[in-house]
C-alpha cells in the first residue's frame, strides 16, 4: 500500500464546512452543500463558482445532501425537513417538497429520474415523484434509529437501498412499500474486536455502482461506510438461502418478505444476515481507524476501486477485487479485464488532514476525486 500527503487543488466558495458534494453526469461541474445554508454550482476545470444560492429562508441551515436532477442546471438540494428543487442557471428555487417530518440526511434520484428518495431522522424514506410532484409512497417498518443514507439500484427500476444508525442496510421495493431483505451491519465480527466495541457498526454511507461507467454486473454491488471503521461490499442480488427446515423467522407485522425487518438479530439468524457479503476491509487490513462517513466506487476504475474517508482523516483508495475471498462466486466470475487479483493489495492513503464528510468522483484522467471536509474548501484529487 502507498501513502501520501498529495497537495490537492481547492475549490472555494463556501464560507462554512462542506458537508456534502457530487459531480454532474456529462458535465465537469461540481454541487456541493454547507453548513450554513450555501448550495455551490463550480467548474472545476477553471476551478470557478458559477452559482450560489442560500436555502436558510430563516436563519442558518445545514444542508447534508445535494444532488443533480437529469436535466441540465437541475439540483435537489435538503435543509431540515423539506427538499428543494433549484434551478441553478436562474439562481432561483423552483419547487419545494414538505413531505419529511424530521431532519433529511440523504436524497437519491431514480435512474430515469422521475422518482426522489429523501431519507431523515425518524427513520423514514420519502418516495416523490418529481413530474407530478406528489408523495408517491412512505418507506417505514425497518430502520428503528436515523436513516442516513439512500441510493436507486440501476437495473432494478422499483428498487433502492438504505442505510441507517440502527446498522442496517435495507433493500426495498418501493412499488410496494416493503422490504426485500436486510443485512445487520457487524454480525460477522468476534467479540473481541476493540473498534466495534468503541463504535458500533452503525452504517453512515452508502454507494452503488451503476452504469455506463461500471458493468452492469456491478450494479449488484453496494458498499456501506461502517462507523466501526470497516467498509463492506455486499451483493444485494444474492439469494437468500432461508432458515432452516423447522426454525422459523418472524419479521415485523407488515415488513414482508422472507427477510422482513426484525429488531435484532439472534444467533441462528447470524449467518443468514451477513450472507451476500463479498469482502470487508478493516483497519487490520490496512484500513480506517476511526469511524467511516463516506464510501463510494470510483467512476475513473469503472467501480473496480472504492474511495472512502472517515473520522482519521483519511482517504483510502482501494481495490475490492484484490479483497474477494477465492471461494466466493465474485473470484470467478468478474467481468471480462477486472478479474479478481489478490497480488494488486490495496492502491493508495492519502493523509487528508480533516475529518472527511463527502466523496465524489468522475470519469477522466485529470481531476477526478472530490472531498467535502470541515474546512470551507472543497479538495480536488488526481487519482489515477
Amino acid at each position: 500500500m502507498s501513502e501520501s500527503t498529495q497537495a490537492p487543488d481547492l475549490l472555494r466558495g463556501h464560507t462554512a464546512s462542506v458537508l456534502c458534494c457530487t459531480v454532474h453526469h456529462s458535465h465537469a461541474i461540481l454541487a456541493s452543500g454547507s453548513e450554513d445554508g450555501d448550495v455551490a454550482i463550480h467548474d472545476f476545470r477553471s476551478h470557478e463558482l458559477a452559482q450560489r444560492i442560500n436555502l436558510g429562508e430563516s436563519g442558518p441551515v445545514e444542508v447534508p445532501s445535494a444532488i443533480f436532477g437529469v436535466e441540465d442546471q437541475q439540483v435537489f438540494a435538503c435543509a431540515e425537513a423539506c427538499v428543494f428543487q433549484i434551478d441553478m442557471r436562474q439562481g432561483a428555487v423552483l419547487q419545494r417538497y414538505t413531505v419529511n417530518n424530521d431532519e433529511i440526511n440523504s436524497l437519491a434520484l431514480s435512474p430515469n429520474g422521475t422518482y426522489l428518495a429523501a431519507a431523515d431522522d425518524t427513520g423514514a424514506i420519502k418516495i416523490i415523484n418529481v413530474r407530478t410532484h406528489q408523495l408517491h409512497k412512505t418507506l417505514t417498518g425497518c430502520h428503528s434509529n436515523i436513516c442516513a443514507a439512500v441510493s436507486f439500484r440501476p437495473h432494478h427500476p422499483w428498487e433502492l437501498l438504505s442505510g441507517g444508525l440502527d446498522a442496517q442496510v435495507v433493500r426495498w421495493n418501493f412499488a410496494t412499500g416493503r422490504p426485500v431483505r436486510r443485512w445487520q451491519m457487524g454480525v460477522e465480527l468476534v467479540q473481541s474486536d476493540s473498534t466495534q466495541a468503541f463504535n458500533p457498526p452503525l452504517a453512515h454511507n452508502i454507494d452503488v455502482a451503476s452504469p455506463p461507467w461500471a458493468p452492469r454486473q456491478f450494479g449488484r454491488l453496494v458498499a456501506v461506510a461502517r462507523g466501526d471503521g470497516h467498509v463492506a461490499l455486499y451483493d444485494a442480488d444474492h439469494v437468500d438461502p432461508g432458515p432452516k427446515k423447522g426454525k422459523k423467522v418472524k419479521g415485523k407485522k407488515g415488513s414482508g418478505g422472507a427477510s422482513g425487518c426484525q429488531d435484532s438479530a439472534t444467533a441462528e439468524d447470524t449467518g443468514r444476515l451477513r450472507e451476500g457479503q463479498i469482502c470487508c476491509l478493516t483497519q487490520q487490513d490496512g484500513g480506517h481507524s476511526a469511524s467511516v462517513g463516506t464510501v463510494a466506487f470510483h467512476q475513473a476504475s469503472n467501480g473496480r476501486h472504492v474511495v472512502s474517508g472517515g473520522n482519521d482523516a483519511a482517504l483510502l483508495i482501494w481495490d475490492w477485487t484484490s479483497c474477494v475471498p477465492d471461494d466466493s462466486p465474485w473470484a470467478t466470475t468478474m467481468p471480462e479485464g477486472l478479474e479478481a487479483d489478490s497480488s494488486t493489495g490495496y492502491l493508495h492513503r492519502i493523509s487528508h488532514g480533516r475529518k472527511v464528510n463527502a466523496v465524489a468522483t468522475c470519469r477522466g484522467t485529470g481531476l477526478n476525486t472530490f472531498v467535502a471536509d470541515t474546512s470551507r474548501t472543497i479538495k480536488a484529487y488526481s487519482i489515477t
